[in-house]
This record gives C-alpha cells, structure tokens and sequence, in this order.
C-alpha cells in the first residue's frame, strides 16, 4: 500500500466528469506540495534536529503555478484536455456557513485565492540538502490517483 498524497477531504480542485471547480482567478500564483515530498523532507528535517534550533521554521519548495496550469495538469492525468472551469460558489458557501461549520471556516479564507504567493524554500534546501521532487505532471496524476479518479476514468 502507497503512502495517500491527497486526501479526498481535501482535493484542492472539485471534479465532475469534464469540469474542475476552482476556488480562485485561474491567473493568480500559489504554491501547491505534493505530500510524499513534503514527507520526505520531514524525515530529513527528523534526522538532523538535534542540530537545530528548537523551534526552526522552514518553508518547502513545492510548485508556484497558477490555477490554469494546474487544471492543464490535471486534464492531461485525466486524458481530458481543455476541461471546463467553474469557480467556487463562495456566496452559496457563506450562505450556508451559519449550519456547516466548515464553510464558515472556508469562507474566512476565501480572499487568500486573490492572493499570489510562492514559498521561499531556500532555508530548507540549506538545512537537508537536495529535497525530493517530483515533477509536477506525475504528482498531480498520482495524487488523482489516489483520490480513485484516474481508475474511475479508467473503469468508466
């Protein structure tokens, strides 16, 4: 059994059969982590602790892109090129936010996909050395992967 990647609970695009619902403009920059990188890391963060200060902070390098080059991505896994996009139902969300706790919290932080960011992974490259990466297409397609929608498009 591999290691999970994404968790369905917390896909970061919405999938049906050809559309992808994303949460913010399809232009702006953020900074997406494949986990079993991250985790491999931590592991090497875990062996050199004891020659770290005691509350060290790292960022990790994953993949600065921008919405529309993650859903490119995530067609090509699907064999689905030129998915339909559609955005985030924010209002209905914060509609709803009063009984489904969960929306509130997300609607807290719905400005932050109108925000560009990359995450400076330097400090952490310094400290352990080369990370693992994998490269982008592969970790998207294993990630779906593991969400069970690269075997469905396969069963379907």
């Amino acid at each position: 059994m591999r290691p999970t990647s994404a968790p369905s609970s917390c896909a970061p695009a919405i999938f049906s059969a050809a559309r992808v619902t994303y949460p913010g403009p399809l232009d702006v920059v953020h900074e997406w982590a494949y986990l079993p990188d991250v985790a491999a890391a931590l592991v090497r963060v875990a062996e050199i602790r004891a020659t770290l200060p005691r509350f060290e902070a790292f960022g990790f390098p994953g993949y600065a892109v921008t919405g529309r080059e993650l859903v490119a991505a995530i067609g090509r896994a699907l064999g689905r090129p030129g998915m339909r996009v559609s955005t985030m139902p924010w209002f209905g969300l914060r509609l709803l936010s009063p009984v489904v706790p969960i929306f509130r919290d997300l609607s807290e932080m719905a400005y932050l996909w109108n925000e560009p960011h990359r995450i400076d992974g330097r400090k952490l490259l310094a400290a352990i050395g080369k990370a693992q990466r994998t490269p982008f297409d592969a970790a998207v397609a294993a990630a779906l992967d593991d969400l069970g929608l690269i075997g469905r498009r396969r069963r379907g």
